[in-house]
């Protein structure tokens, strides 16, 4: 499978952020809201970890 770059990871992880508030407003303490946090911290490691390779 190919690597997703930086710069579109970025992006999802920043529509994840927008929509995790929208969430939280409209949504308090559901599901969507738990994998809305587990995708952003899943996007946030990744970018971490491709980052220490290309470096």
């Amino acid at each position: 499978m190919k690597k997703q770059s930086e710069h579109k990871l970025y992006k999802e992880l920043k529509r994840e952020v927008i929509h995790k508030e929208w969430l939280l407003k409209n949504l308090p303490k559901s599901k969507q809201v738990r994998n809305n946090q587990k995708r952003i911290l899943q996007l946030l490691t990744k970018i971490k970890c491709e980052c220490k390779t290309f470096n």
